[in-house]
């Protein structure tokens, strides 16, 4: 970054290093049963395993001096020793059910989960080691041949254990007058231990534990066929599951949302468009500090429009639309910084809209053969939460063709997209701790999907 934006550097230039790298491993597991007790009554039953692994070795800059270009770096490496691990759990049983008292038709579901994660990590790089940090320039580069060095009292270890299970019951009421209601409750129960060593201190974090019930509810009225309008309300609850600067757990996250909109469906549903107001406030959320810190955030509101259109205007011809104008994004309270109060917020664009469209041919010889046009198009955003920085607005266009095939008893589909076709030089991410990256340029994408 540099003064109020991005450093205006060339999209090939690096300030890392060609060692620099990180490495995402997944190793999932997921098991879905299901057992019908009669036409009405259905029970499910889903489980899921994920062991997570990240390796990072890699050094970063930041903010950068407006006057010589000077950039100053920090070396972060994480798993340190290869036996880092995430290992993620989830159980859920479900009941749901048909039935009808008097005119009112109700459509329940009773439930439960359970989750749960264990999480070991090794990182090194904000310690007080001087060879973990360096300066570079953004006009003339200098680089290291090799990263440094990670000496054992370098290392902070962390272990975190989270179980969380929750309890849950909606009801989807359909009554006379085409008036369709929802209302649920859930109720959340999460616990965290963790426990850290290295060169800030050892030891184990006090036990945190949270609990919310969070209802939710909604009223959907559709006068004729083709129209309906809606509100809702729903609040949330997320699991505590980052540290602070401290090492202390931050806390649990909520929200409450509320909505209002409409729905039109035209020429026998091939065509849907919806209009929707929204207001959202969060608590506690966390937003990353530099390297592996974060903080919680206070709390926040957003609210403005969001538009979607999609549908079948002829025979082989699509489009898809949406559209958003987040009008108001802003910190309302922080007891930790008060500064952000009244900022917007980092990395939300007042406009932000995507369109579609695509011609699939229909018979003849070029039947299967399809062709497709888009364009993504967002506003400027703010870089950190300051209001002192900003990304500018991009757009790009991409595009896509693809052809089906018939072969035996399978279908074949060979699809080639290409994106940012222009190959336009624009800030795609951006972090709530400074740094902004650039989006891919012109890419090609082949695959090929066999279906029996």
């Amino acid at each position: 970054m540099l003064g109020n934006g991005p450093a205006p550097i060339a999209r090939e230039r690096n300030l890392g290093e060609p060692w620099s790298f990180t490495e995402d491993e997944y190793v999932m597991l997921a098991l879905n049963t299901e057992h019908d007790f009669k036409d009405r009554w259905k029970l499910r039953h889903r489980f899921n395993f994920k062991n997570y692994k990240q390796t990072i070795s890699a050094i970063h800059g930041s903010s950068a001096d407006p006057a010589t270009g000077n950039v100053g770096r920090a070396f972060f490496a994480q798993n340190t020793d290869g036996d880092d691990f995430q290992h993620n759990f989830y159980n859920a049983l479900e009941l749901t059910g048909k039935f009808a008292t008097g005119f009112v038709k109700h459509n329940i579901l009773l439930g439960g989960d359970y989750y749960r994660t264990d999480y070991r990590a090794t990182m090194a790089g904000f310690g007080s080691n001087p060879d973990f940090y360096d300066n570079s320039n953004l006009y003339n580069p200098v680089h290291r041949p090799a990263p440094p060095t990670i000496l054992p009292s370098d290392v902070t270890y962390s272990n975190s254990t989270l179980p969380w299970f929750g309890l849950y019951a909606q009801d989807q009421a359909e009554l006379p007058f085409h008036i369709h209601l929802l209302a649920g409750l859930r109720y959340d129960n999460a616990d965290m231990y963790s426990s850290s060593s290295g060169e800030f201190g050892s030891g184990r974090s006090p036990d945190t534990h949270s609990e919310r019930v969070s209802p939710r509810g909604g009223l959907v009225w559709q006068p004729i066929p083709e129209f309906s309008v809606y509100g809702s309300y729903t609040e949330n609850f997320g699991m505590p599951g980052n540290f602070g600067l401290d090492g202390q757990p931050l806390p649990a996250q909520t929200a409450d949302q509320w909505e209002v909109g409409a729905k039109t469906e035209l020429f026998d549903g091939r065509f849907t468009a919806t209009l929707a107001y929204y207001d959202l406030t969060k608590r506690n959320s966390p937003i990353a500090g530099y390297l592996a810190y974060t903080r919680a955030l206070g709390e926040a509101e957003s609210r403005g429009i969001e538009f979607d259109v999609s549908g079948e205007l002829a025979p082989g011809w699509s489009v898809i639309g949406a559209y958003s104008y987040m009008s108001f994004a802003k910190t309302i309270a922080d007891e930790t910084d008060p500064a952000v109060v009244g900022k917007r917020l980092n990395n939300a664009p007042k406009h932000n809209g995507s369109l579609w469209t695509t011609y699939q041919f229909q018979q003849g010889d070029l039947r299967g053969l399809k062709f497709g046009v888009g364009m993504q198009a967002v506003s400027q955003r703010e870089i950190g939460f300051y209001e002192t920085a900003q990304a500018p607005g991009y757009a790009i266009m991409n595009l896509m063709t693809s052809k089906d095939w018939k072969v035996g008893q399978a279908k074949v589909t060979a699809q080639l997209n290409i994106d940012n076709l222009l190959d336009k030089t624009y800030n795609a991410s951006i972090y709530s701790y400074g740094p902004t990256y650039y989006g891919n340029p012109r890419t090609f994408m082949g695959a090929i999907k066999i279906e029996y």
